[in-house]
């Protein structure tokens, strides 16, 4: 295991990075208003951007693992687990920016929408969700019961997932004995997978967004960081041979753009959208493992430090941008500029415009907002650095 007093793994910001990027893309699809009729330009849109909500499942992965293995060094090194210590952390680091968007989403937009006298090709009502369930991280649930009807606070339902995930978790690592804990984390992935076989009914809704549903790609994770203070296993992984690597990246850029078109095998549906998402976080696992402890890797993330040093402020690009989405639009409004059947330049630089303004605007937040909180967040921290 790594020195408990700095943990820090240094191509998981870049790998942040690029997992938000795949949630934008996908969201740029379905929240600008663009639909185009060339055949072509609809396939790419289904084959690759439409996975982008994929990013979602590789944060689950990514936190599960994360979050377990600074738990368990914490464990390790001093004996015990700090669960007071660990809430107010991620409290600090969550709840400012989450409720700060979620007031934007429910307030102002909505304020701002009514002014406009326009239909916006986002959702953005807020009279038929439940604001309660959002106000108390329960985000995911509105989804399941309501339906997507505010777009702009509508992608909070994944922190809403985590901070369910964040209440129980250490309590299971701090009571279960280490050596139990594999068998404890398969038993999470298999009640994830029956749940989605057996109780979702094949609706979309719990298919993706029920929390016990998302339990496989966070219990994942967390099988993930077990394996990772295991020497051996380590030393096996660190030999694995380079080949061996761009076959499995192939496989899964394979699974990657055959997705949907697993998903829709006749008379296995269920079946493969009730696996397939465990085959995802098996993926990502390895890209994770792959990327922090292969010696033999094709290529290190971490190289490049431009995406690393975006990688920090992607919580608040994740939060912010279907909300960027929706001011760009907005100020196109006052221009007189269409934001209904627009055309594909007028798509292509609202993307670019808003991915600009996502990551401007995320710096902002990060070193003028939550720094703030993050100084605290210091003083209880069980590690020095945590990704």
């Amino acid at each position: 295991m790594q020195n408990h007093n700095k943990i820090f793994f240094q191509n998981l910001d870049g790998l942040r990075f690029f997992a938000f990027v795949m949630v934008f893309l996908n969201h740029a699809t379905n929240s600008i208003g663009y639909n185009s009729n060339n055949v072509y330009v609809k396939l790419f849109i289904y084959k690759y951007l439409s996975n982008g909500d994929l990013g979602v499942n590789f944060f689950f992965v990514l936190s599960g693992f994360l979050i377990t293995y600074l738990l368990l060094s914490e464990k390790e090194s001093i004996g015990k687990i700090n669960t007071s210590n660990f809430y107010l952390r991620r409290m600090l680091r969550i709840w400012p920016l989450y409720y700060f968007v979620l007031m934007l989403g429910l307030v102002l937009i909505p304020a701002l929408v009514q002014n406009s006298g326009v239909a916006f090709p986002m959702k953005v009502g807020v009279d038929k969700l439940n604001h309660y369930l959002y106000l108390a991280f329960l985000g995911n649930f509105d989804f399941i019961y309501h339906g997507i009807t505010n777009s702009t606070i509508g992608v909070l339902w994944s922190i809403s997932v985590e901070e369910q995930f964040y209440l129980v978790w250490p309590l299971i690592i701090a009571i279960i004995p280490k050596r139990y804990l594999t068998s404890v984390f398969i038993a999470f992935i298999f009640w994830s997978v029956c749940y989605r076989l057996f109780f979702s009914e094949g609706k979309g809704v719990l298919l993706k967004f029920h929390t016990i549903s998302s339990l496989s790609d966070l219990a994942t994770g967390a099988l993930l960081a077990l394996l990772a203070t295991k020497e051996s296993f380590i030393q096996k992984f660190q030999e694995i041979k380079k080949w061996k690597i761009v076959l499995l990246y192939i496989a899964g850029l394979v699974l990657f753009i055959k997705r949907f078109d697993i998903n829709s095998l006749k008379g296995v549906e269920l079946y493969a959208r009730s696996f397939l998402p465990l085959l995802f976080s098996f993926f990502f696992a390895f890209v994770i493992f792959e990327q922090n402890f292969a010696k033999n890797s094709f290529y290190k993330i971490g190289k490049v430090k431009w995406i690393s040093n975006f990688g920090k402020y992607t919580y608040g690009m994740y939060c912010y941008h279907i909300i960027v989405f929706f001011l760009v639009l907005y100020v196109k409004h006052l221009l007189s500029i269409s934001i209904v059947n627009i055309d594909k330049f007028n798509y292509l630089i609202t993307v670019a415009v808003s991915f600009v303004l996502t990551i401007a605007i995320s710096y902002l937040s990060y070193h003028y907002f939550e720094s703030y909180f993050l100084k605290f967040k210091e003083n209880v921290s069980a590690v020095k650095k945590e990704n």
